[in-house]
């Protein structure tokens, strides 16, 4: 079986864990070409993976360092609030909300915030007046932790020309970090009314025709199968919230029960891990029409 060695091209799945004030989380990346000779690591990590094979994981932890800078007072700033440009986005009018992450190019007449940039920044506080935005990285105060499963070793060959991966930079810079709080303040997502819905037409004309497709890859599916197999235990009762055809449970977790609501009946009805189902718009109705206490989870 091959091993992972400094010239080494493999599959690997990497998770990002950290803890925010109330919650776990893990972020999952899958790198399907990953260059050992030539791509960036942490140097922790990429010692960890050498000689491993497929099946093989590690964790390391990551330090804050030049690829996630650690948390700085120089990186916070106070603005004009006609610095951030409320008419960036044609035919619309965006103001600054406490504890959303905006990007850079939002703003005007300010170091580092060129046109083209999208690295985000936050808005910590406001006034009639002024703006106070945070530049560090969402992740800049989280103890961060990195895991990564080998899933295919391709070995060594030779190559001309390419391009070489920074495998944290790109694991973290799309939004990773952004739900969690500033300072514990709750963060304004409601002022705009984001919940209003673009399309009013009734979602039963939607669902009308069953879609027995996925809208997953399969790695995505193995990922979150892999992640509900973590708490979901066999015996357990589980509602399947908005349920169609897949529920990508593990295939042999036996439940009590798997109930499934969902609006299609042929979608439900091709759905063989479910034990039942109910038709149910929660729109409409956005009651969930079962007892307290009737399930251990939901999906």
């Amino acid at each position: 079986m091959k091993k992972i060695h400094s010239n080494a091209i493999a599959s690997i799945e990497f998770k990002l864990s950290w803890q925010s004030q109330f919650a776990s989380h893990v972020d999952c990346y899958f790198g399907e070409k990953v260059n050992f000779w030539r791509d960036f690591f942490p140097q922790a990590l990429q010692e960890a993976l050498l000689d491993k094979t497929v099946g093989d994981e590690v964790e390391v932890p990551l330090p804050h360092d030049d690829m996630i800078l650690p948390h700085s007072s120089h990186n916070i700033f106070t603005l004009q609030r006609t610095q951030f440009n409320r008419r960036f986005l044609h035919g619309k009018i965006l103001d600054p909300r406490l504890g959303r992450f905006y990007p850079k190019k939002f703003l005007q007449n300010v170091s580092g915030a060129v046109k083209e940039k999208l690295t985000p920044f936050r808005c910590i506080r406001f006034d009639e007046t002024t703006l106070q935005v945070d530049f560090n990285h969402p992740l800049a105060q989280h103890t961060l932790k990195l895991a990564a499963k080998v899933h295919e070793v391709q070995g060594s060959h030779e190559e001309r020309g390419g391009r070489c991966n920074d495998w944290v930079e790109i694991m973290t810079r799309n939004g990773i970090g952004f739900h969690s709080r500033y300072e514990n303040m709750h963060t304004d997502f409601f002022y705009d009314d984001p919940f209003a819905r673009m399309d009013w037409t009734d979602d039963s004309e939607f669902y009308s025709t069953p879609r027995l497709v996925t809208h997953l890859d399969a790695k995505a599916i193995e990922v979150i199968t892999g992640f509900y197999s973590q708490f979901i235990k066999p015996g357990m009762k589980v509602l399947d919230l908005m349920s169609s055809w897949k529920s990508h449970l593990p295939e042999k977790l036996e439940l009590a029960d798997l109930m499934g609501l969902g609006l299609n009946q042929e979608e439900l009805e091709n759905n063989n891990q479910l034990t039942g189902y109910l038709l149910h718009d929660l729109n409409k109705t956005p009651r969930i029409p079962f007892d307290d206490k009737a399930f251990y989870a939901v999906i």
